[in-house]
């Protein structure tokens, strides 16, 4: 519920663009912390 007044009050006060811009970011900064963290991983291999 929180997060919901945050993106509503935030769309009012900039705008859609810089909202989905934003979103579009941290997409693509939390698909490179999950590489960078699987990156180190031995691989596990079936059976």
């Amino acid at each position: 519920m929180l997060f919901t007044l945050l993106i509503g009050k935030s769309a009012d006060l900039f705008g859609y663009n810089p909202l989905f811009a934003a979103l579009g970011a941290l997409d693509v900064i939390g698909a490179l912390v999950l590489w960078a963290m699987l990156r180190g991983r031995e691989g596990v291999t079936a059976q």
